[in-house]
C-alpha cells in the first residue's frame, strides 16, 4: 500500500464515527452495528463483504486494530475499517496478521453544510430529489433523458452522510458530481442537518476538496485479498 507521510490531521472521535456509520448504514438498507469494546460490527451480506469492523480511536488504542483483525480472521469475506492519522503504522500493523490494503487509501471528510461550494447542473441536465425518511436520492438524466448519474444521503443527528456518489461513463468531468452534492446538501439542509461526514475514495477526495470539504485523516481497509 502507498501511504501518505503522517500528518498532523484532526482525525474523527468516536461519537461522529458512529454517527458516519450509522449514516452510511441507513443509507445502504444495513442492519445497526453491534458496538463491542471499541469495534463496531456491520453485517453487510454481500459477496466480497459480509461483514465489517469499524475501529474506533485507533491511535488512542492501537490494540482495537488487533481485535478487529482477529474477528476478521474468522468472518467471512471480512473487511476491516481503520480511520487513522498515521496510515503507514497503522497498515503494518493489519499487514502483521495477515490482512491486505488496497493501494490507495480511502479519506474521511467532513464540513458546515452550509459553506459548501454551490453548483450547478450543467446545461441539459436535470437532477430530481426524492425522499423517504431521513435518506435523500439524487438522479440526474442526460439533454437526452437517459440516466448519466446518482447519488444519496442520509440524516443522523443533524448529520448528513453522502454515499455512492456516481457519474456514468460518458458524462464524467462535467461538474454533475459537484451539482449532485449541492442537490443532496440543500436536501439535507431543510432536514435540519448543519453537518457533513463522508469516506471518499483519493479520486472522490479531489471533488470534495474542491466543495470545500475538509479532510480528517485517512482510512486503511484491511481485507484477506488485495
Amino acid at each position: 500500500m502507498t501511504n501518505p507521510p503522517a500528518e498532523p490531521y484532526p482525525g474523527i472521535d468516536a461519537t461522529d464515527l458512529r454517527r458516519w456509520q450509522q449514516g452510511w448504514g441507513l443509507a445502504r438498507g444495513f442492519t445497526t452495528a453491534v458496538e463491542s469494546d471499541g469495534v463496531l460490527r456491520v453485517d453487510i451480506g454481500l459477496p466480497g463483504r459480509f461483514v465489517e469492523y469499524v475501529v474506533l480511536e485507533a491511535d488512542e488504542h492501537p490494540r482495537r486494530v488487533d481485535k478487529a483483525a482477529g474477528l476478521a480472521l474468522a468472518a467471512r469475506d471480512p473487511w476491516v475499517t481503520v480511520p487513522t492519522r498515521d496510515a503507514a503504522r497503522t497498515s503494518d500493523r493489519v499487514h502483521e496478521h495477515g490482512l491486505r490494503t488496497p493501494p490507495l487509501p480511502e479519506w474521511m471528510m467532513s464540513t458546515a453544510l452550509g459553506e459548501q461550494r454551490r453548483l450547478a447542473f450543467p446545461p441539459g441536465y436535470a437532477g430530481s430529489i426524492s425522499a423517504q425518511d431521513d435518506v435523500v436520492r439524487v438522479d440526474v438524466r442526460s439533454p437526452t433523458s437517459e440516466p448519466a448519474a446518482s447519488g444519496q444521503l442520509a440524516v443522523v443527528d443533524g448529520c448528513a452522510v453522502p454515499d455512492k456518489i456516481e457519474t456514468l461513463s460518458g458524462h464524467r468531468r462535467r461538474g454533475l458530481g459537484g451539482a449532485m452534492m449541492t442537490a443532496l446538501v440543500d436536501a439535507a439542509l431543510e432536514l435540519g442537518a448543519t453537518r457533513g461526514l463522508l469516506m471518499a475514495s483519493t479520486q472522490g477526495r479531489a471533488l470534495y476538496t474542491s466543495l470545500g470539504w475538509t479532510t480528517l485523516c485517512p482510512v486503511v481497509i484491511g481485507r484477506l485479498w488485495d
